[in-house]
C-alpha cells in the first residue's frame, strides 16, 4: 500500500501530512512511535521549513478555544505566531503511521482567511485530507477522490479557532473549538502514513502539535513526574496510557509488582485508583433484549467496583461476547461479537449505562459484556 500525504487547507492552508518542526516534548504526552519525537511548536523561532513565512507577535494567553494540556504545565509560555502568505510550506516526515486504534492528531490555533473564490483553492494531489474556509465563510473538508463536506456555520476571520484533525484508519475528523465537527470517510484502500504537514495560501497558526497523543486528554498528566518503568518505551498506546495513568492513580506508598498487573489493568480500564486492596469488578448485562429484525442487542450494562456503583467514565471499551448455547456459556466458551463495542469512555450513572449493540447475523443465544482496551 502506498503511503500518502495529508493535505489540509486552512484559509488556504494545506496541511499535508507530516511533522513540522520542533521542540521535543515529554514522553508522557505521547504514545509510540513518537514517545520523544512528536512536534510541539510555539514558534519562538522561525522553523527551517517555513520559507517565506514570518513570525508575528503572539498572544499573551491562549484564546478561549478549548485549552490543551500544555497550557496547564508550569512554565508554559506563548511564543510568536506563524503568519504565512505562500504557495506552500511544510516538512516531510518519515515516521507517521496511523491506524484506527492508534490515530494521529494534528492540532493548532488558527486564524482563517477565507478563499476569495472557490477557484482560488490551490490544486493538490496525493493528499489524505485538506480543509479550508470558502468565500461564504464555511469550513470545507475534502478527501482526495472521496468525500467533500461543508459545514454551514459561519467562520469568523478574526477569531482564533482550535483546529484538530484526527486521522484514524478509514475515517477522519476535523473539529473547531469542540463545537464544529466534520467527519469524512477515507477513500477506498486508504493510506496509512502521514508524510507531510503543509500550509498554502494565507493564514496565522500557533501552538502546532502533531502526535499520537490526544491533545484533549485529561490535563492532570504530569510530565515531570517520576517515570514509570517501561512507560516511555511502551510498545502499544494502551501500555503507555496505563503507565501515565498510574502516575496519578496509584496510592502513595503502594508497592506494585508484576503479580499486580491484573489489578493495574482493571484499575485503568475502570478508571479506579489502585490501592493495596484487590479490585473486584462486577460487570453484567441486565434488562436486555435481542431484536432479530434489527439484529441488535439492547440493554443496560451494570458496573460496580468493590461493591460500589460506578459513576462516570471508564478508560476501556465495552465488548459484547456471545455463546451459542448454555453449555458453552457455562464452560466459558465466549466469542467476541464483531463490531459490538461501545465508544471509549462510556459514562455510567449510579452504576448503569444504556447500550445498543449491532450484532448483525449471529447464531449466539447468550450474551455478556466485558471491558477491553481496544
Amino acid at each position: 500500500m502506498n503511503s500518502k500525504q495529508l493535505t489540509a487547507f486552512v484559509t488556504a492552508m494545506l496541511l499535508a501530512g507530516g511533522v513540522m518542526a520542533a521542540t521535543e516534548i515529554p514522553a508522557a504526552w505521547n504514545t509510540n512511535p513518537w514517545t520523544s519525537g512528536a512536534v510541539f511548536d510555539t514558534f519562538t523561532a522561525l522553523p527551517d521549513w517555513a520559507t517565506g513565512a514570518e513570525l508575528i507577535d503572539g498572544l499573551a494567553t491562549a484564546p478561549e478555544s478549548p485549552a490543551r494540556f500544555w497550557n496547564k504545565l508550569e512554565g508554559f509560555t506563548q511564543g510568536k505566531q506563524l503568519y504565512f502568505l505562500t504557495e506552500g510550506i511544510g516538512q516531510d516526515y518519515t515516521n507517521g503511521g496511523f491506524t484506527q486504534l492508534d490515530p494521529i492528531y494534528v492540532d493548532m490555533l488558527v486564524k482563517f482567511t477565507p478563499m476569495a473564490t472557490e477557484d482560488s483553492v490551490p490544486e493538490a494531489s496525493d493528499y489524505i485530507l485538506r480543509t479550508y474556509v470558502n468565500k461564504d465563510k464555511n469550513l470545507v473538508v475534502q478527501v482526495e477522490n472521496g468525500e467533500t463536506k461543508t459545514d454551514t456555520s459561519e467562520i469568523d476571520p478574526e477569531h482564533y479557532y482550535r483546529l484538530t484533525i484526527v486521522l484514524s484508519g478509514d475515517q477522519y475528523k476535523v473539529t473547531l473549538d469542540n463545537t464544529i465537527t466534520v467527519t469524512v470517510n477515507a477513500k477506498e484502500n486508504p493510506p496509512t502514513t502521514l508524510k507531510k504537514v503543509a500550509f498554502v495560501g494565507e493564514g496565522v497558526i500557533d501552538d502546532l502539535y502533531v502526535s499520537h497523543g490526544d491533545p484533549n486528554r485529561n490535563p492532570s498528566y504530569d510530565s515531570t513526574a517520576a517515570a514509570i518503568t517501561g512507560a516511555s518505551d511502551a510498545t502499544t498506546p494502551e501500555a503507555n496510557a496505563i503507565g501515565n495513568w498510574m502516575q496519578n492513580n496509584v496510592a502513595a506508598g503502594t508497592q506494585l509488582t508484576a503479580n499486580d498487573s491484573e489489578k493495574v489493568v482493571n484499575g485503568f480500564l475502570t478508571d479506579t485508583p489502585v490501592t493495596s486492596d484487590d479490585l473486584v469488578v462486577n460487570l453484567v448485562l441486565g434488562d436486555f433484549s435481542y431484536d432479530a429484525e434489527e439484529k441488535a442487542v439492547y440493554g443496560v450494562v451494570k458496573l460496580d467496583i468493590n461493591g460500589t456503583a460506578k459513576n462516570g467514565k471508564i478508560n476501556g471499551k465495552i465488548q459484547l461476547m456471545g455463546a451459542a448455547n448454555y453449555a458453552d456459556a457455562e464452560a466459558g466458551k465466549w466469542t467476541a461479537v464483531d463490531g459490538a463495542k461501545t465508544l471509549t469512555q462510556a459514562e455510567f450513572e449510579e452504576g448503569e449505562c444504556i447500550v445498543a449493540f449491532d450484532v448483525g447475523d449471529t447464531d449466539f443465544l447468550f450474551f455478556k459484556p466485558v471491558i477491553v482496551a481496544e
